[in-house]
């Protein structure tokens, strides 16, 4: 079986296809050769077509075909491949996530382990596994998400280099390309032709002399010339290195016909090469071209988008990025003398006067008008150059001026702009002296002088001028339209008059709206609107609103009978028309405010988790603590002032407590933890805070109120409502408790219409204590003195 190759113009690579595997040599020559293997597809791949790459495989296979796999669909492999390597690392990480969840469950149920005990060690133990199963999940977590990304990174580069505009970007740069290798092969000829007069020169000292002349301007060779191969006596050089041709001559370690028998051979070699070269550019050419035309629908010229169009000055564009029509001041062609860009107006807003757009970028052309030329005309028109003496001008002849060394980033034309005596002209101008930065004008001593073109003056009237009084009558007044816009406004409605009786019109007093008649059959929307809820659960009925709450029922009209019978509210059978009934949210879940995380929501706080120290041996229900930064925002929003009265009702670790202490001296704190082993770490981190254990919704308001209440309460089924409200019955008047809750509809429901500030913060507020819930920052105020 015999060994296939392809190549494939759309991404210029030759493939070597083994019909067995390749013996020593021949991989070692297909390997110099600069060919790669690729495992999955079982072929060897030339990143880019090269002559010798092209003769190995002509050699080993005997022809190059056509690949038959087109870029799209070898891209489309590519992914289904990438994908593949996706989906294993995420089941891979998901194994590494459950191991690691499974062996946390001890912990979840809040009992701390016991320093000393026999189960410490296991605890530590577990507690590293976690860690370890947790790093590899998300390790994996972030592999399967690179190879999603590359799978997605193949398909979206497959289908970009498709792209009309890239493809003609590509041809530009095949065009470049095709442009240096022909300026290499002119200088190659050009070279071959000069060492072969050399070689044909018959007077040994003009030989030499020509030799030099062309290794000085030619080719550089670099080569050794060892006095075993090239003998020579003193005086000549007898040094054995690396050394040029022209050295070598000047040093008389060879002759001028023995450096042209050395260059001759070597150019006549690379001829050949170059030539391969250029016709490879030139198919490359062809097929693009074709390929560009067809995507288009246009003919396959030299430049299918730039050919689209018969560009004019004059004439109106639309570019890829502006959908404005701008005026073409200045068709630009490039080098093979196609349009490569043109200058046109600027879009509006723009600070600029005109602006240059690349021939792919155009989208749609208009072909000029007569006004449109002669306005193009006149604005590319560039202002006369002018040359006149001056205060601290330079002066200079024309030769001086003509031989100055020139930079390539100095403007050597300046513009001077219009000012009320003489309009835009343009100056010679060079180069400060010592501070080349700063440009100074010139005036060319020996050439005609030109003077700015002068603004002549207005002319005088012969005659005074002439003020004629005009009446202006003010406009019409649609009445109609005003009264009936001030009678939507205040709420009643406003007799219209015809308006050839104006003084009919009634004067406009506030009038107060007319009470709709009060509907009373939908009890239910009503009770609503004030607030009351119903809440659900294994089958039952409940509804309440404060200290009305009815008993369970069977079916939701029972309870809805019960609460209107309680709250004193009349309820009918007879249901409000739809279009009439307040709009009430429909009842929201217990878990609405707590959405369940997502995949990546899980890994990121997985990660957070471990950024912040992993998972904890000694856990609390319910306890996320709250961040150094997030505490500090806490404590800013309280702007706690020094020795007042502060309450943290769910302690936890004490963050917002050390925020407090940051913000005030004398502080008197008070702290309540439910978990025992927290509330001995707040004794023994906070000396001075007198720390209760226990539920503070069982604690009442002591008899001394608090100046402050900071709180991050547990989340858990609405848990943050009840204690947020029974902590601001701690506040003292005109205290202030800021607290952090979820932000669901609940909370929004409940807390804001109390709150002076009900803040949402960013989401991931709480990653490093391993949840994605979303949060808020809620202020209440206490209530007034009195």
């Amino acid at each position: 079986m015999q060994h296939s190759a392809t190549y494939s113009p759309d991404d210029n690579k030759l493939r070597l296809y083994p019909a067995h595997r390749l013996d020593a040599e021949d991989y070692a020559r297909v390997k110099a050769a600069g060919f790669k293997w690729a495992p999955r597809q079982e072929l060897f791949v030339k990143p880019t077509w090269s002559p010798g790459a092209e003769d190995l495989l002509i050699e080993m296979c005997g022809e190059i075909g056509d690949e038959d796999t087109a870029l799209t669909d070898r891209a489309e492999q590519r992914a289904d491949r990438f994908e593949g390597y996706s989906e294993k690392r995420l089941a891979e990480a998901e194994s590494a996530r459950k191991v690691s969840d499974e062996i946390a469950e001890r912990f979840y149920g809040g009992q701390p382990i016991l320093v000393g005990h026999h189960s410490e060690k296991r605890a530590r133990k577990d507690q590293e596994r976690i860690h370890s199963n947790m790093r590899k999940a998300v390790r994996l977590w972030d592999t399967s998400n690179y190879w999603t990304a590359r799978a997605a990174g193949a398909i979206a580069h497959a289908k970009y280099k498709e792209l009309p505009a890239v493809r003609h970007r590509r041809i530009k740069g095949i065009e470049s390309d095709k442009r240096k290798v022909e300026r290499q092969q002119a200088e190659t000829e050009r070279q071959l032709k000069a060492w072969q007069i050399v070689a044909g020169i018959n007077d040994p000292e003009k030989q030499r002399a020509a030799g030099l002349a062309v290794a000085n301007v030619g080719g550089y060779w670099s080569m050794s010339f060892p006095l075993a191969d090239y003998p020579r006596d003193p005086p000549a050089s007898q040094y054995e290195g690396p050394m040029g041709l022209w050295s070598a001559i000047d040093g008389n370690v060879i002759t001028a016909a023995q450096a042209a028998a050395i260059a001759i051979p070597s150019l006549e070699r690379s001829g050949p090469r170059r030539a391969r070269w250029i016709a490879h550019y030139d198919n490359r050419l062809a097929y693009e071209r074709a390929m560009l035309a067809e995507q288009i629908g246009a003919e396959a010229t030299a430049n299918p988008l730039a050919d689209r169009f018969a560009f004019a000055v004059g004439g109106q564009v639309q570019t890829s990025r502006c959908d404005e029509w701008l005026t073409v001041l200045k068709v630009n062609k490039g080098a093979n003398g196609s349009v490569s860009s043109m200058t046109t107006t600027a879009p509006t807003g723009s600070r600029s006067k005109r602006a240059q757009w690349s021939v792919e970028s155009i989208s749609d052309y208009r072909p000029p008008s007569a006004e449109n030329v002669a306005a193009a005309k006149s604005a590319a028109k560039l202002p006369p150059i002018c040359n006149y003496p001056g205060e601290g001008f330079r002066e200079m002849t024309e030769a001086e001026w003509k031989a100055r060394p020139q930079f390539s980033d100095f403007p050597y034309i300046g513009k001077v702009k219009e000012t009320e005596t003489h309009s835009a002209h343009r100056v010679r101008q060079m180069p400060k002296p010592g501070e080349y930065w700063k440009k100074v004008q010139v005036y060319i001593t020996d050439a005609k002088r030109v003077d700015p073109p002068k603004i002549a003056p207005a002319p005088e009237p012969t005659e005074p001028a002439e003020f004629v009084a005009e009446y202006v009558a003010p406009p019409a007044v649609d009445l109609d339209a005003m009264l009936a816009t001030v009678g939507a406004i205040i709420g009643a409605p406003v007799e219209r008059e015809a308006q050839d009786e104006p003084e009919a019109v009634a004067a406009l007093v506030p009038v107060a709206p007319a009470e709709e008649p009060r509907r009373l059959g939908d009890a239910k929307a009503e009770a609503q609107r004030a607030g009351a809820e119903i809440i659900t659960g294994l089958g039952k009925f409940r509804v309440g609103l404060g200290q009305h709450v009815t008993d369970w029922c069977d079916d939701e009209a029972t309870a809805w009978r019960q609460f209107c019978g309680l709250a004193g509210v009349p309820f009918e059978a007879e249901p409000v028309p739809a279009d009439l009934r307040p709009r009430v949210l429909a009842p929201v879940p217990d878990t609405a405010d707590l959405p369940a995380p997502t995949a990546a929501d899980s890994f990121e706080a997985m990660r957070a988790m471990l950024k912040g120290g992993g998972v904890q041996v000694v856990v609390a229900p319910q306890l996320f603590p709250t961040s150094g930064e997030l505490a500090a925002d806490v404590a800013e929003a309280a702007d706690i002032r020094p020795g007042q009265r502060i309450l943290e009702p769910s302690a936890g670790t004490g963050a917002l407590i050390e925020a407090a202490r940051n913000c005030a001296d004398g502080l008197q704190v008070v702290a309540v933890e439910i978990n025992a082993k927290l509330s001995e770490h707040l004794r023994a981190a906070f000396p001075g805070t007198f720390v209760h254990c226990g539920d503070f919704l069982d604690f009442d308001p002591p008899a001394e109120r608090f100046d402050i209440v900071l709180m991050n309460p547990p989340f858990e089924n609405g848990a943050d409502i009840k204690h947020i409200t029974h902590g601001r019955k701690f506040l003292k008047p005109r205290g202030r408790l800021v607290a952090i809750c979820a932000d669901g509809p609940r909370q929004r429901a409940k807390l804001e219409p109390m709150a002076v500030e009900y803040r949402p913060l960013p989401a991931g507020s709480f990653k490093a204590a391993g949840t994605m819930v979303n949060t808020a920052l809620v202020v209440i105020d206490g209530p007034p003195p009195g």
